[in-house]
């Protein structure tokens, strides 16, 4: 059986996302989507810790994303390869000789943060090839993402990145939790991370992940929740072609949670189709330079927690992993994009295929550690 999923999963991912070069097509300034990434990872892992992770205080905070990004930065051919992302996040060695799997191992044994067990899975376990349920290296990750859905107190925006690591691992949602996102949008047509749609609030991250969540399902692309969220994304977009963040302020996190949702409604988001689509003109900077725009010299990307802001701009400039839920190409293909609609069983398959590398390799490390 297991053979059989990994040859489905290596023919229907071919094209699962356009090559950042497509991306830079558009534009003929600036740095291409290739270089900003490779600077953008390049300050990452000088960011790294003596554990192996990224993070400062707060465990898991930032070392799933970056472990994607490192991930994400290995891929050179059209079908996402499990066995070269894991060997590039092995392969950033800390001063104290651990890696970022071996941070990743600590924080799976103590998580206890809803949005840390979601990112474990979709950041980590599924892009390296390992096993995300009890048979897994890092632990019950699906029961735990179970667990914390059924808990009344889970915060909104948390919901949304469970339920897409659950149905990305091939496991079910819990009834009426799809309707309970759908009705908690808003009704200019976004969502906000606290569930409120009485509210008005521009958050693009919450829609973005909204919008991954429903294209995963297969929600509908031509009426209802889809179609007003992206009316929504293209109408908070400003002049410079980027998004503001809840406070107004231009933002590359909200930048990419717009791509995001862009690329999981079946666009490339260097081209202007999704904004014919949603009656906006098309008369600004097109998403993926918009963001570039936003980077530092030095390869970073601003914001609360850069380290966290510069893996979501990687994500977004790479277009290889997030959206996990990708609808049918919208319109005629422009610069790149999706030939097909992927199955459920796909992305299940994900999961699958590099498991059994994936799973030698952490278990030589913990028996190393």
């Amino acid at each position: 059986m297991r053979p059989l999923i990994a040859a489905l999963a290596a023919t229907a991912l071919v094209g699962l996302g356009p090559a950042t070069t497509a991306f830079a097509a558009a534009e003929d300034t600036g740095p291409t989507a290739d270089e900003a990434v490779t600077s953008a990872v390049r300050w990452l892992a000088r960011r790294q810790q003596p554990d192996g992770g990224f993070d400062g205080f707060l465990a898991g905070a930032g070392t799933p994303d970056v472990v994607l990004a490192l991930a994400e930065s290995a891929q050179t051919e059209q079908a996402w390869g499990n066995r070269p992302a894991l060997e590039r996040v092995e392969s950033e060695v800390s001063e104290d000789g651990n890696t970022p799997l071996d941070a990743v191992r600590r924080i799976a044994r103590r998580v206890d943060d809803p949005q840390v067990t979601a990112r474990l899975i979709t950041r980590v376990a599924l892009p390296v090839g390992l096993e995300a349920g009890e048979e897994g290296p890092l632990g019950d990750l699906t029961g735990s993402a179970r667990d914390w859905l059924e808990d009344e107190d889970t915060p909104f925006g948390s919901r949304i990145e469970l339920a897409i690591a659950l149905v990305a691992a091939g496991a079910e949602l819990p009834e009426g939790l799809v309707d309970e996102i759908v009705a908690a949008q808003q009704e200019n047509g976004g969502w906000n991370a606290e569930g409120d749609a009485q509210a008005d609030t521009v958050d693009l991250v919450t829609t973005g992940a909204a919008v991954d969540l429903l294209a995963l399902v297969g929600a509908d692309t031509t009426s209802g929740a889809i179609p007003a969220a992206m009316a929504f994304v293209g109408e908070t977009r400003d002049r410079s072609g980027a998004w503001p963040d809840t406070h107004g302020d231009r933002s590359a996190s909200a930048t990419a949670g717009a791509i995001r949702a862009i690329q999981a409604d079946g666009h490339d988001p260097a081209g202007s189709c999704w904004l014919s689509e949603v009656g906006v003109d098309a008369d600004a900077t097109a998403p993926v330079p918009a963001l570039i725009a936003l980077q530092h010299e030095d390869g970073s990307f601003d914001g609360d927690n850069p380290v966290r802001v510069t893996s979501d701009a990687v994500h977004a400039l790479s277009g290889r992993w997030l959206p996990l839920g990708r609808a049918g190409d919208a319109c005629a293909p422009e610069s790149g994009g999706l030939p097909f609609a992927p199955s459920l069983i796909v992305l299940a398959a994900i999961g699958v295929v590099g498991v059994g590398g994936g799973v030698r390799i952490m278990r030589g490390g913990s028996a190393a550690s």
